[in-house]
């Protein structure tokens, strides 16, 4: 790999060459390679910001400031695997040039998800009670609750289909590469309650200025619902049921919960979800 064209002090560069050839005589992948000496450069240019040009100044303190700022700015995976390549740079270093370790004592970061709690039957039957009725807030609730339950999709995907994503026909919703939260498009299929929740939707509730084009849910005034009104209309029906924490991201998780135990093979789900654990992740627009 070549080193990056800002340069960084002789020692830094020294270290970094000889890490390189370190790792690849130990048979380190080529992507493992780039992920750990890319850390080792940034590190070094920040480090330089803060006046210290060489690895044999750097302490615990400064190693600690750096993954705090880090941790900020990065997600759990990522923060994760740049505590790895520092980890594996500097045990090589210390034995390398005979010096203490100064990732000694900074631990692993731990990056533990919460846990969403899933809807019980009882809560959502309490939401769908909540949310049935004959007007127009309660006909576009009931289709929403229903799309994100059955369907799994997040909030972003959600306010960003089209009526041209749904195909009454086929039954399916198209969350399009554009519009996907991770640039994985996916057709979903439309079960029997979303079905029925969308036609009404359709045919009773959202305003008929256009019927073939257009977002598929709206406002009042026929324009497209916002990410914030996803929110404000689960607080709602949500205050309305007496059930607390009611967001998409509960739905989602819901979603997954009961298609596993409905049997549904854990891939085969994490494909119909979106999720990116599984492969590459697909080439984004510039």
């Amino acid at each position: 790999m070549r080193l990056p064209e800002v340069p960084i002090p002789p020692a830094w560069t020294d270290a970094w060459f000889l890490f390189e050839a370190d790792q690849l005589y130990k048979g380190c992948s080529p992507r493992t390679n780039k992920i750990r000496l890319s850390a080792v450069y940034n590190l070094a240019r920040w480090m330089t910001e803060q006046d210290i040009y060489s690895p044999a100044d750097v302490t615990r303190s400064h190693l600690k400031c750096y993954l705090a700022l880090q941790r900020q700015l990065r997600s759990g995976t990522s923060i994760r695997t740049l505590w790895m390549s520092h980890h594996v740079f500097w045990s090589w270093y210390a034995a390398e040039y005979e010096v203490p370790n100064p990732m000694t004592g900074i631990p692993k970061p731990d990056v533990t998800a919460p846990k969403v709690p899933v809807f019980t039957p009882a809560e959502l039957r309490a939401l769908f009670a909540a949310a049935s009725g004959k007007d127009f807030e309660s006909i576009r609730t009931t289709a929403i609750l229903w799309v994100l339950l059955e369907t799994g999709v997040c909030r972003e995907e959600l306010v960003l289909l089209d009526l041209s994503d749904y195909d009454r026909k086929k039954r399916t919703l198209t969350v399009r590469p554009e519009t996907a939260k991770r640039g994985r498009g996916r057709v979903l299929p439309v079960n029997d309650q979303s079905y029925a929740a969308l036609a009404r939707w359709l045919s009773r509730g959202r305003p008929q200025g256009s019927t073939e084009a257009g977002p598929l849910f709206t406002h009042r005034s026929g324009a497209k619902i916002s990410y914030d009104s996803i929110g404000d209309i689960l607080h709602r029906v949500g205050e309305k049921a007496k059930v607390a924490d009611v967001r998409p991201h509960r739905f989602r998780h819901t979603n997954a919960h009961l298609a596993l135990l409905g049997g549904m093979d854990p891939v085969d789900l994490a494909t119909q979800l979106g999720h990116s654990g599984l492969g590459p992740e697909p080439p984004r627009s510039p």
